[in-house]
């Protein structure tokens, strides 16, 4: 085998030469087309790679399709490849199909996968779902696990096929088996919420996820942290649930970044100032609830040193999110105009807006401003309304102020309603 191989670079450098010297003189290569297809392969790969020559991806998808053109599958597939990726030729994917069939239909398992992804996508090509499940097929059946994945998907959403969960669940196992890290991550998914009718198995869920946790999945990562956290399949565990959040997060992984900064915030010494960091990650990707807790710790100057102005900016951030305790606690803060400038009216407005949207605690700090005329007109049958209202939602201290203003020697009107 490697004395044919040998053979086979040593025809190619003969044939470069010939193309290089001869070739220039009459500028055909009709003599060169009746070549063995495996050199013309080589030749290709000479040029794609920059092997012993200049890369020339023109001149290497010359080759390759001298070689492609006489049925050679492998040169067929690289042919589709360029086309595909607009590699030595403008981008067409039409034609990158056609010749990845034709690699398919000699059983190349790559060009079967590809092919099917672009029918399944419909990516440059008309949508055919039922040929890319015929596609997946055939590669799956030859142990691709990319295609065993795309497979189970298919089943997984009727694509091409009735759906079958059962079938799903099989062909996402074979992947996963075989390696592939998302179906790793999809079959645990599946098995963690029931999809569809799928027996929910947390232990098993968990293993999946480790599985693609393990070959650095972040969204994997997440999840093995969140179940350690939560107890779900496996026992509780926070230091572990912690190093699985920092190693998503540290891939980016927004949500992560922001649980990481909860476990964190709960911790003593230096415990809440790292979770300020971890907040600070979040909110910079826009990520409300981040922007929410570290808002409070910059009012509260938990963690960081207190900074009304940037607390106010950050819930002001998570409010316009609707986090309505975001709204809430800017109300607070405008209020009281300990850390900035006093802003009652402003505080009012927030209170109000995160009472319609059924923060009950800001309807219980409407009423209590209503009645007290702070940043509105004084308005006590409003107020008792507001506090009965309030008392429905399970505020406490609601009822009683309730009672407060309604045993007046006159009550308010709301107090009759």
């Amino acid at each position: 085998m490697l004395l044919r191989s040998a053979c086979r670079m040593m025809a190619a450098v003969v044939l470069l030469f010939f193309a290089g010297h001869s070739l220039a003189e009459d500028k055909t290569f009709d003599d060169l087309k009746t070549f063995d297809p495996e050199t013309q392969l080589y030749l290709g790969e000479m040029y794609y790679s920059g092997t012993g020559v200049a890369v020339d991806q023109a001149e290497a998808l010359r080759w390759y399709t001298l070689a492609a053109e006489q049925g050679m599958e492998a040169a067929q597939f690289r042919v589709g490849d360029m086309h595909l990726k607009g590699e030595g030729t403008d981008v067409d994917k039409a034609v990158a199909l056609e010749w990845f069939i034709l690699s398919a239909e000699q059983g190349n398992a790559d060009a079967q996968f590809v092919a099917g992804d672009l029918l399944a996508q419909g990516d440059g090509v008309p949508r055919d779902e039922d040929a890319a499940v015929g596609w997946f097929s055939l590669a799956a059946a030859q142990g691709l696990s990319d295609a065993m994945g795309e497979l189970g998907r298919m089943y997984a959403q009727g694509a091409g096929v009735a759906q079958d969960m059962a079938e799903a669940e099989f062909w996402y196992a074979e992947a996963a088996d075989s390696g592939s890290v998302w179906a790793q991550y999809e079959l645990g998914r599946m098995l963690s919420t029931g999809e569809n009718g799928i027996t929910i198995d947390y232990p098993a869920a968990f293993e999946r996820y480790m599985q693609a946790a393990k070959q650095g999945n972040a969204l994997a990562q997440n999840e093995v942290a969140r179940m350690l956290v939560q107890g779900q399949g496996v026992e509780i565990d926070l230091e572990r649930a912690q190093t699985y959040y920092t190693l998503a997060a540290s891939q980016g992984s927004v949500w992560s970044q922001y649980e990481l900064g909860i476990l964190l915030a709960k911790q003593e010494g230096d415990g809440p100032a790292r979770a300020a960091e971890w907040f600070k990650r979040a909110a910079n990707q826009d990520n409300a609830l981040a922007q929410y807790e570290l808002g409070l710790m910059y009012a509260k100057g938990q963690g960081i040193e207190a900074d009304g102005p940037q607390a106010a900016k950050l819930l002001g951030l998570a409010g316009e999110a609707g986090n309505t305790w975001a709204m809430y606690e800017h109300a607070r803060l405008l209020e009281k105009g300990e850390l900035l400038d006093a802003d009652v009216q402003g505080a009012f407005t927030l209170f109000a807006t995160a009472a319609e949207m059924g923060n009950g605690w800001a309807l219980y700090e409407l009423a209590r401003m209503t009645a007290n005329g702070i940043g509105t007109e004084k308005d006590e049958s409003e107020a008792a309304l507001m506090y009965r209202n309030a008392a429905e939602l399970g505020i406490e201290p609601a009822l009683k102020d309730f009672y407060n203003l309604c045993n007046q020697a006159e009550p308010p009107d709301g107090c009759k309603t």
